[in-house]
Order: C-alpha cells, then structure tokens, then sequence
C-alpha cells in the first residue's frame, strides 16, 4: 500500500521479521525433533545455513516424529548425516556421544558404552570420518570390537572394512560369511585377498572364487 507521503506501508498480514543467522542458529540449538530440524533447513539458506553451525546442535536428538518413530536400522543412513560430519564431530566428546545416544535409545541396540556404539554406528554406515574421529580421540579397540567389521562388510562399506582391518580391528569369520551372503563381492574380495578370518572357505574354485576374479 502506498501512502500520500510517498512512503509505502507495510501490510499487516506480511511478515517484516528476517532472523540473521545467529538467531537462527539460537532456535536452530533449541529444536530437538530430527523432523522439524529437516523441515526447516528445506525452507531457506538461512535456516540451512543454521543448521550446519556448531552452535546450532541441540544436546540430543527427539525422534519422536511422526516419520522419525518408525526408523529402523535399515532406515539409519536417511539421518546418519545429523551426526557424520565435521561440523558435528568438532562438537565437545560428551556432547558427539549425547547425540548418539539417541540413536542408540531409538534403534534399541544392546546398552554398549558410548565409544563402543560409536564405533559400531560408524561401521554400520560406512563412515570412515566417524572411524578416524574414534582414533584420534583415544579410544582403542574394546572386547565388543570384533562385532563392527560384519556390519561394514555385510552393508559393502569397503572404505570403512579396509580402515577398520589396516588399523588393526579384530574380526572373525562373520565378515567373510556376510560379504557373501548379501552379494558384497568387493568385500569379500578384499578379505580374501588379505587371509581375512575365514578366508579359505571363499577361495575354493566350488564356492565363491569365480566371483573374486
């Protein structure tokens, strides 16, 4: 609307408030719920922005949305990125593990220490960002370690088998067994190639060794 003064008037029913960032990085810290959090950052650059600042991570993550409840392990990449990224791995220890530990409260996975299902999260996704993370924060392989390879291998994360195995993991056979059964051939190959446990049984001309070529 335009007024005799020549100033224009703002309408009642637009919105005149634009957040900066830092406000929106506020809010964005305060928002819990992993649904609203997507929902937002598809609104604008600034709220996609928000949500990829340090400062905007909440101390856990709600998983209570509608869609978010229902999440299963298979469903786990579709979120996996809130946490897999440098941006949240540069976030304090306590603050990295408070936030897993919401997956963990979700996916109901077996009540491992936190760097243990650190550990097991990163393979299971393939992350060999989480994987170095891990490492460079001290934490050695525990007596749960030879449980993180298979999921690596079984979901044909080779990048991640190939760390977990050169820096020193412990498996067993359940690798190679798994490799195999979901049709992983690059994986199994590689454990092969590297007299992984269990190796032997795939190398026999009668079972596998024509897929390893």
């Amino acid at each position: 609307m335009q007024l005799r003064s020549g100033k224009r008037k703002i309408d009642a029913y637009q919105p005149t408030f634009d957040p900066n960032l830092d406000i929106a990085t506020v809010v964005f810290s305060h928002v819990q719920c992993v649904g609203t959090r997507l929902r937002l950052a598809q609104v604008s650059k600034l709220w996609r922005d928000a949500s990829k600042l340090a400062a905007g991570y909440p101390r856990r993550f709600d998983f209570s949305d509608a869609e978010a409840k229902h999440l299963k392990m298979e469903d786990l990449r579709k979120y996996s990125f809130l946490i897999d990224n440098d941006v949240a791995l540069s976030l304090p220890r306590e603050q990295v593990f408070e936030l897993l530990e919401s997956f963990r409260e979700k996916l109901g996975v077996p009540l491992w220490s936190p760097q243990e299902y650190l550990l097991h999260f990163a393979a299971f996704i393939g992350s060999v960002r989480m994987l170095k993370w891990a490492r460079e924060n001290d934490m050695l392989w525990p007596p749960t370690s030879i449980d993180y390879a298979w999921p690596a291998a079984y979901r044909g994360h080779l990048p991640a088998l190939q760390w977990l195995h050169e820096n020193g993991c412990p498996m067993d056979e359940r690798a190679c067994l798994y490799a195999a059964e979901n049709k992983q051939w690059h994986c199994l190959r590689y454990l092969v190639d590297n007299k992984c446990p269990g190796w032997e049984r795939f190398s026999v001309p009668k079972t596998y060794a024509h897929r390893l070529r």
